[in-house]
């Protein structure tokens, strides 16, 4: 009997430790996850597009100055773009990359940033030729030029350069009687519909100063391309390119600045809005089991962040309502 009850008292004692060592792998365990929220690279798509006609040659080297100038600041603020031209010309060489003996696309991999800049130099002193055709047909290059030479890159901004003297003389559809907002429709979905992936600017002519009339010696310091019988000095102006800058939030300029204190168009077109890439609001756990008890924290520079969130169980996502700051710092704990 006494054999007996120390076997019964092993075998309590061994079901006791088996059940508190079954015990042990319910036991809540605490995990923290940082993540780091990306900073903002801009990354660009740049097409430019020049009007060819031999009247740009009259100003060529100052236009290919500014346009080296802003070319500086675009490449200095975009650190991955792709850099394209084309020209208004739709009869000859329709949405042809420039130039044409040896289309080039420019990005930040193709040598030194002073060959870059020489590169582009060059391809724009080439553009302006005789070898062209008469009518500017920017708008409609530019959309065929975003639908097969030049497509963009899915969620990139897209930059629009329109760089001429005269306006646009694109032919609409039929039924269609506005080009400004025919073509802004048409360029938008090319980047899916998102009007913070399209910036456009205008770089013209524009009205002469109060009390210089068209036409005439004083207006030709204004009048730097084609001196006489311009567009924008007719009734029938229709400013296609400066209005599609302005309904897509771009920014125009002087094809002419004409005092030595001014700024070209180089200097003075607003490049802020172009840093446009999303910033994610999903953070992926490393847990695939359900996670309990969470706490979010976002900190940036000391300060904590107050943004809503929520968990996507199927997903194990932790998603804000809208994308924590760039650099900001996200703590996730849970329990598994």
């Amino acid at each position: 009997m006494r054999w007996l009850n120390q076997v019964r008292y092993f075998l309590a004692v061994l079901v006791a430790v088996s059940g508190c060592a079954n015990d042990t792998a319910f036991v809540s365990q605490s995990l923290t996850e940082f993540f780091v929220q990306d900073f903002n690279p801009p990354h660009l798509d740049v097409l430019w597009i020049v009007d060819d006609r031999s009247p740009m040659t009259t100003n060529q080297v100052k236009l290919v100055d500014n346009a080296k100038a802003f070319f500086q600041r675009i490449s200095a603020v975009s650190s991955d773009y792709r850099m394209a031209f084309i020209t208004m010309d739709m009869d000859f060489h329709p949405a042809k990359l420039q130039p044409l003996a040896n289309p080039t696309i420019l990005t930040p991999g193709i040598g030194t940033q002073a060959q870059r800049l020489q590169t582009f130099g060059n391809i724009m002193s080439q553009i302006i030729n005789l070898n062209t055709s008469a009518f500017n047909k920017g708008l409609s290059a530019s959309l065929q030029a975003l639908s097969t030479t030049f497509v963009p890159r899915p969620n990139v901004p897209v930059v629009l350069v329109y760089l001429s003297y005269s306006d646009d003389s694109s032919q609409l559809p039929a039924g269609e009687s506005n080009a400004v907002s025919y073509f802004k429709n048409q360029l938008l979905a090319k980047v899916g519909g998102r009007e913070d992936l399209l910036r456009v600017y205008a770089i013209n002519y524009v009205d002469l100063p109060s009390g210089v009339s068209a036409n005439t010696l004083a207006s030709l310091p204004y009048r730097c391309a084609q001196p006489y019988q311009n567009a924008i000095d007719g009734s029938s102006y229709e400013a296609r390119y400066f209005n599609l800058a302005s309904t897509l939030s771009g920014a125009s300029a002087d094809l002419c600045s004409q005092s030595a204190l001014s700024q070209g168009f180089g200097e003075a077109i607003d490049l802020s809005g172009l840093r446009l890439k999303e910033l994610p609001r999903r953070f992926q756990l490393k847990t695939q089991t359900p996670a309990r008890n969470l706490t979010v924290v976002v900190q940036k520079a000391g300060q904590t962040l107050a943004i809503p969130w929520v968990l996507d169980e199927i997903t194990h996502e932790v998603v804000f309502d809208y994308a924590p700051a760039e650099g900001s710092t996200i703590q996730v704990t849970y329990g598994t």
